[in-house]
């Protein structure tokens, strides 16, 4: 991968969205550890220098915990919903059973940027709703159901 390259693909995976999810990085004992957590399904998949060693999750529950070992050595990568309505998710990153780094991420960042996107998300929904509900009644009554 060029640098050009994995510098735009690091610039996307910073911020949260729906299509990316949550991406966490890590650089502890030599070893690139990449963190991932769907915003759809809540799957997540935990890397090892791109090579994928854990993956579990559900959308149903707050925490999840990821344990693995490489190189003999214990790691254990903890997610948690911290605040459900900015959709904020902590990943505590564990080496040898001490804390070793902490990062937070939020889908709505607080104050007039979050506003913003929220009130953009409740826009688009609303016309999909409208725009599915306008599509049934026009069914229903064309076929004088």
């Amino acid at each position: 991968m060029t640098v050009l390259h994995k510098n735009k693909v690091n610039k996307k995976m910073k911020s949260v969205s729906m299509i990316n999810g949550y991406w966490y990085y890590f650089e502890v004992d030599g070893l690139e550890i990449a963190a991932h957590s769907s915003a759809f399904s809540g799957k997540q998949t935990i890397y090892i220098n791109d090579n994928p060693v854990s993956e579990n999750g559900s959308i149903f529950t707050t925490i999840n915990r990821h344990l693995f070992q490489h190189n003999g050595k214990h790691y254990k990568i903890i997610f948690s919903e911290t605040n459900l309505v900015h959709s904020e998710v902590v990943c505590k990153l564990y080496v040898g059973g001490k804390l070793d780094s902490v990062q937070t991420k939020a889908y709505l960042e607080r104050g007039y940027k979050g506003l913003l996107r929220l009130f953009k998300v409740l826009i688009i929904g609303s016309m999909a709703g409208m725009g599915i509900a306008g599509l049934l009644a026009f069914i229903y009554l064309d076929n004088g159901l």
